[in-house]
């Protein structure tokens, strides 16, 4: 009995580090418009300082593996979360332009920080307690963008300021996230091995299924709504509710996830979700109908909720190069491709449509569906 309260007590303390990541990741949606209007900016210097947002995001990832070498993943997890909550409140407060961009890049260091040092820490659970466990992770990661829309926004809405609509529910999420710290495991994930190392084998095909992955995040976040207004499949004041559908579906994906990884295994759960992921884009490319393209925008987000839970899943278990650098990488790829994917998807959508950039990606996700299927054999580990 004492080993199974043990056992509850430490996954609590990753689920609400997912939970936190999410969080912050989120809030940052509702700031946007405020931080452009207090500075004064264009949208192109908007989209810079989102730039180094990511560019800052993908030096995290980088660096993180050496800080969990070096400290181990108590302290990896603790100190990145912290950090990142922090750096939240910080670019909440809109300080002058010149801070405003110094902070923002801090805020994209933080959250890569903590998305490879949760994710690291996750893989290492899962293989202690033989258990698919990074789909219920992300679910919490899930909830956590969920409550952070909901919070800040409301907060926003009743007149407070920015700095206090993220302070308030962030502070709270602090403090259990302190509580359960002291439960996280202090071990060490990685051997005397090279972290940073090129991907090779499986690895690179997983980097590869986490980048095509988050970028369909990235559009949902970005452009589902301008979207579903070019196709006047809904209004300009509830556009925002095609992005929660997704989210929604994404974290009731997540929470049924072990159940269907128990059922029909990883690989197929993986391939199932990658076909559907590309069938659900180029439904909502070609529809015109909002009940259909609610309905696809809900499986969108079922399918997506355990691609990338399942990629780093697979890269803590391979054999070609040591986990921590394959976690690292998928992440990266994965996270980054949020950052970069929206971009690409704009640049398209640009040349030719909104609606035939989702198609594009749609088919190339339905094209890398087929050769996971190809190239199955190189699951087997």
């Amino acid at each position: 009995m004492l080993s199974l309260n043990r056992s509850l007590t430490v996954l609590k303390s990753a689920k609400t580090g997912f939970f936190l990541l999410g969080f912050a990741i989120a809030a940052w949606a509702p700031l946007v418009p405020y931080i452009q209007a207090r500075l004064e900016i264009s949208k192109f210097t908007l989209s810079l300082m989102i730039l180094s947002m990511g560019i800052g995001s993908i030096a995290g990832m980088l660096f993180s593996p050496f800080v969990v070498k070096k400290q181990g993943t108590r302290f990896s997890v603790l100190f990145s979360g912290i950090a990142l909550a922090l750096s939240l409140i910080f670019v909440a407060a809109i300080p002058g332009f010149i801070l405003q961009f110094f902070l923002i890049f801090v805020y994209g260091f933080t959250m890569g920080l903590m998305e490879v040092a949760v994710n690291l820490y996750a893989s290492v659970l899962e293989k202690k307690y033989e258990k698919p466990l990074m789909s219920v992770f992300h679910g919490f990661y899930s909830i956590g963008q969920i409550f952070a829309v909901l919070s800040v926004a409301f907060l926003l809405s009743c007149n407070f300021s920015p700095f206090i609509a993220v302070t308030v529910p962030t502070a709270f999420l602090v403090f259990l996230f302190a509580l359960t710290g002291k439960l996280i495991e202090a071990s060490k994930v990685v051997s005397d091995e090279p972290l940073l190392v090129i991907p090779k084998g499986v690895v690179i095909v997983l980097a590869v299924i986490a980048l095509f992955a988050l970028t369909a995040e990235g559009a949902a976040i970005d452009w589902v709504g301008l979207l579903l207004l070019d196709k006047q499949a809904a209004e300009p004041e509830i556009a925002a509710s095609g992005y929660l559908t997704v989210v929604i579906f994404m974290a009731a994906g997540r929470f049924l996830g072990g159940r269907i990884l128990q059922s029909i295994g990883s690989f197929k759960t993986l391939i199932i979700s990658v076909l559907l992921a590309g069938f659900s884009l180029t439904v909502i490319s070609f529809s015109a109908n909002p009940f259909v393209i609610y309905i696809s925008l809900g499986l969108l987000g079922l399918s997506l909720s355990n691609i990338l839970p399942v990629a780093v899943s697979f890269a803590g278990r391979q054999k070609a190069m040591p986990q921590s650098a394959a976690v690292a990488a998928v992440t990266t790829c994965g996270y980054a491709a949020i950052t970069f994917g929206p971009f690409a998807i704009g640049s398209i959508g640009s040349l030719i449509s909104l609606s035939g950039a989702f198609a594009v990606l749609g088919v190339l996700i339905i094209l890398l569906g087929f050769f996971l299927f190809i190239k199955k054999a190189a699951f087997n580990f």
